[in-house]
Formats: structure tokens, sequence, C-alpha cells
């Protein structure tokens, strides 16, 4: 017996210093010892086998948690009663391993029988050397799993539980009430979950003080609430409010402080309220600098933010003063191949451009360009950004021939590693495009696409999606060049391609087909284009339906097309289809129901008709 008892001690030391292999180990060594001895059901036993399951669960072994304690609970039951605090511990216990294991029926019951039990055994002194243990992240879980109804159920009933046991007031019911308004916003019930807010307000107050930061955090929950259901004026009417009682009572330094303030920003900034934004910050920004030093993160974030606010009002001369400010705190403190500083000097370089300073722009680009290239590697996405920034800094000063050289090295490299359906890509073929326009040499654009697609389809194949892409992008300079044979030469050959690869009713198959009527339209080849566009609507009807917005715009370049032909009638048949659908399906401010309705209104003027 008493080596029995040296290793009982062991095992306590052992989950003391929270060497839980080792104590588990032990247990599971220890617990048939104890059973032969002084039998199954003693209560050293148990409580051996109570500091295994528990054990296993701070090692999240729950699957292990879970069966040893379901084979200890009828033990426990038949030994202390179904009521016993022990017994609601292990009970708690399971519900949690449960839980973790998002077996939430299961769960859900165990922690209902603990409810109830507690309900009936614990008095209010007793409230707190008792702990639901692991109920509220339970309820946690169910709301992040999109289990927002079971989340609400459970959470009420312990708000019931801790008001017939402590009482409404209690700061336990708070908390579960809190809770319940949480579960309420992100299951979208706004309403309910702002009445709720403003019913604890004055319980918190009550409880916590006015001014203490448990109070100011419900009073900052109201006002989220109220931003999200759109309410900018409530929400900045609670926000500042708590910004003055957070600022008296523990100072605008604080990060709670801090908190408030960068919520009240945002309120503002959503309202494009600039001027606030502003106003806000030079208010705080001295208090807090003053406690938290120039070169503080915080400090550093916020100042970026008056950056943004005073480029937003145009006030260039001031934001460049606090960007090169913020540009040398950040090198003291991030060093100068940091992220942030060079962000920060890419945002110089851009506000010196607007600010007509294209030199300077231009040698803050040059020198900032490496560092971006050893960061980020040479063909991010970043990188050549910076690039692009550099090409229109050198185009504005006129430097068209390093500007375009600077483009076409962009372009070669994002068609390779991003792709020409890429945002990126198109904007540098546009600016391309644009700066090669102006001399007649516009066509290069179009000659360096095709470059590149013997390597693309030697690398993807003939139909694959890089490929058509970048026949898509060809196309698209050959329009912009007006040379439309061409394009329609181009655009039969991806019509082809597409129906190889996704088949001849793939969406994208039937736009480039659309494609091709247009091109035709520009040739004058109308009635081509009116019976391409009729096959391509009968084709779109079958598989995306009728009122789908591919469908719905062939329709309105159908009609288009029979216009032109002077064959009003059943044009305007097919546009007030458009109108119609785009109406039901897109709204009546959408710029494509707009442009239906323009189409149908020129259709029925006198005029046309006639």
């Amino acid at each position: 017996m008493d080596a029995l008892y040296c290793q009982s001690l062991l095992l306590r030391a052992l989950r003391s210093q929270e060497k839980y292999p080792e104590a588990a180990e032990l247990a599971r060594s220890l617990i048939p010892l104890l059973a032969k001895v002084i039998g199954p059901e003693h209560e050293d036993t148990l409580r051996t086998r109570i500091f295994l399951a528990d054990t296993l669960s701070q090692q999240e072994k729950w699957a292990e948690a879970e069966a040893e304690y379901r084979s200890l609970l009828p033990l426990q039951i038949k030994a202390l009663g179904a009521e016993n605090k022990s017994v609601l511990d292990t009970r708690s216990g399971l519900a949690r391993s449960l839980s973790q294991q998002k077996k939430w029926t299961e769960a859900e019951a165990e922690y209902r029988q603990v409810l109830q039990h507690c309900g009936r055994v614990l008095k209010p002194e007793e409230s707190y050397t008792f702990s639901l243990y692991g109920l509220d992240a339970f309820i946690r879980d169910l709301g992040r799993n999109d289990k927002h109804e079971l989340a609400e159920e459970m959470c009420r009933s312990v708000i019931a539980f801790y008001s017939k046991l402590l009482g409404p007031e209690d700061e336990s019911t708070l908390s579960q009430r809190s809770s319940l308004a949480h579960i309420l916003r992100d299951a979208g019930k706004f309403k309910e979950a702002e009445a709720e807010y403003r019913a604890l307000l004055p319980l918190f107050d009550k409880v916590h003080g006015p001014e203490s930061k448990t109070t100011i955090l419900e009073h900052l929950s109201l006002a989220r609430m109220l931003l999200q259901q759109k309410k900018p004026e409530e929400a900045e009417k609670e926000l500042r409010r708590v910004r003055d009682i957070a600022s008296r009572a523990l100072g605008s330094a604080d990060p709670l402080s801090l908190l408030d303030i960068r919520a009240l920003m945002e309120n503002l900034h959503s309202m494009d309220r600039d001027a606030d934004v502003e106003a806000l910050l030079r208010q705080h920004l001295p208090a807090i600098i003053k406690t938290h030093g120039q070169d503080n993160s915080e400090v550093l974030e916020l100042q970026s933010t008056l950056i943004d606010a005073l480029m937003a009002q145009k006030k260039h001369a001031e934001a460049e003063k606090e960007c090169r400010s913020a540009i040398a705190a950040q090198t003291r403190v991030l060093g100068p191949e940091a992220k942030e500083t060079l962000e920060s000097r890419s945002a110089l370089a851009g506000l010196l451009l607007k600010m007509e300073q294209e030199a300077e722009a231009e040698g803050e680009l040059r020198q900032i360009l490496p560092l971006y290239a050893r960061v980020y590697g040479p063909e991010s996405d970043t990188t050549l950004r910076q690039r692009m920034l550099l090409a229109t800094v050198l185009s504005n000063q006129d430097k068209d021939a390093e500007a375009c050289k600077e483009l076409s090295e962009v372009l070669d490299i994002s068609l390779r590693v991003l792709g020409a359906e890429d945002m990126h890509t198109k904007t540098q073929i546009s600016l391309l495009l644009l700066l090669l326009q102006s001399e007649d040499r516009g066509e290069e654009v179009t000659a360096q696409l095709r470059q590149h697609l013997p390597g693309f389809i030697k690398t993807y194949g003939r139909d694959h999606t890089k490929v058509l892409d970048l026949k898509q992008a060809i196309i698209a300079t050959l329009v912009t060049l007006e040379n439309y044979a061409e394009a329609e030469k181009e655009c039969r050959s991806l019509i082809a391609a597409r129906t190889r690869a996704l088949g001849p009713e793939a969406p994208e198959t039937l736009k480039s087909r659309r494609t091709l009527a247009a091109l035709l339209t520009q040739q004058h080849k109308e009635a081509e284009a009116e019976n391409e566009c009729r096959q391509v609507l009968a084709l779109s009807e079958r598989t995306l339906g009728a009122e789908h917005p591919e469908t719905l715009a062939t329709c309105y370049h159908l009609a288009a097309y029979l216009a032109v032909q002077k064959k009003t009638k059943e044009a305007l048949k097919y546009a007030q289809r458009a109108y119609a659908g785009r109406l039901k399906v897109l709204g009546r401010d959408h710029e494509d129901t707009r442009e239906a309705n323009e189409l149908l209104e020129a259709l029925t003027k006198p005029e046309t008709k006639a």
C-alpha cells in the first residue's frame, strides 16, 4: 500500500509539472494495481482514472479521453450518485472531448445533463467552486461551425441556469448574455443582437462600472453591430462616447483606447470623412507617441492611416512630410528591407508622381526596385507593379523609349509567370499599347504576344487555358488597333480551340462566338453577325437558362445587330427581353440594365419606328 501511495503522490507531482505523457503512462500502470488491491469502485481508484482522463484531454487525445470518461462514468454514478460534483466534472470532461471531435449532438446531451443536475444540487455560494468545463468553448465552436441555432439555444439555457442560481445581475449571467449577443450577431440576427447589447449596457454600467474595460468593450461591440447594420451615424455617436470614456479612464495610449480610435477611424473612413479621420489622429497621436515613442509599431500604423487620409484630401505636401517621417522610423525600427518600409517608400513615389515631381519619383523607384527584387523576388507581382509604376513615371517625363522598354520587359515576365488573363498583365498590355500607338507602333505589342505562343503551346499544349488566354489577349490588341479582319481570323481559331477543349456549349466558347459576331459587325457583315448571334442564343438558353446574364447579353447584342439592319420590330422584342431580364436579375441600377434600357428607348422613338 505504501508503494501505491508513493506512486499516487508521484502522479500528482507529474501532473502539477505538466509532464502529461509520463503522468498518463504512470496512471495506466497504477489503475490495475489499485483496482486489485482496494477495488475498482474505491475513491482512490476512481480519482486516478479521473487523473488519466483529464491528462489525455490535456494532450488533446480526445478519442482516448472520451473512452476513459465513458468507462469511468457508470462506476462513479454507482459509487457516488448521479448528482455528485465529481460525477458532474466527469460529464463535463466527456462533453468537452465529444465537442472537440465535433460530435455536437452527443456533447449537447451531456452538457444538458450537467446543467439539469447542477440546477438541483449547486447552491449560490458553491457556484464558483464548480466550472461547466468547456461549455463556453463548446458554444463558441458551434457558432464557428455555423450551428448558430444550437449555439443560441445552449447559451440561453446557460443564461437561465446562472440567472436562477446567481441572479440576473451576476457577472457570470452578464457574461453569458454578452456571448448570446455575439451569437445572434454571427447568425445575422442583427436587430436582436443590437437589442441585447443595448439591454446589457445599463447592467454592465451598474455591475462593472461605466469606465471599466469590460463595459467599454461592450460599447465597442454595440458600435460594431451598428456598423454591420449600416448605421454609421449611430455607430459614430457610440464610438465617440466610448473613445471619450476610454481616453479619460485609461488614457489615449491604452490598447483598449487605441482599439476604440481604430474602430472610429474605420467608421469615418467608410463615410469618406477623411478630414474627420485626420482630425481624430491629430488629436490622439501626440499622446500615443509620448507614451509609446515615435518608433512604436502601433504609432507607425496610425501614421500610415493619417497619410492615407491626407492623400484622399489631396493634401500632398503634408502627406509627403508624414510619409518621409514614417519611412525614417520604419527604417530605424524594422530595417530598410522590411516590407512595411518598402511599401511606404512606394507610397512616397506614388505621392511624388501626383505632385508632378516625376524626377524625384523616378529616383525613389530606382532605389527601391533592387530591394523589392531581393525581398519579394524579381518576378513577383509585387515587384512587377513597382516596375509598372516606374514606366508610368518615365512616360510622364516623355521618356517613352525607356517606358516602353520597361513595360515590354515586365510584360514578358508577366505573361510567363502570371498568364495573359491576369489583371496586371492586361494593364501592362493596355499601357504599352497606349504608348506605342502614339508612335504608330501598336502592332509591336501584338508581335510581342505572338512571340510567346509557340513556347506556351510547347509547354502547355495547344488547347490549354493559358494558351487560349494568350490568344484572347492577341485578339484584344488587334481590336484596339482596329485590325478587325485579323481579329476575326484569330477569333475563329480561338473558337475552334475552345470547342475542342471545353465543348461547343461551354460559356467561354459562347462568349468567344459573341465576340466574333461583334467583329463581323465592325466589318459591316451584319447578316453573318445576326446568324452567329442567333446560334449562340439558342445554345445559351439551353445550357445556361433564359435569365442567365450571358443569355441576356446575347439578347442585347442580337437586338443591336437587328437594329443596324433596320429590323426594328424584331430588335424591339429582344431589347425588351434583355431589359426585363436584367432588371429582374441585376437590378435597376446595374450598368448592364441601364445599357439595355437605353437601347430600348432608342428603338421606341418615333423616328426609329418609322
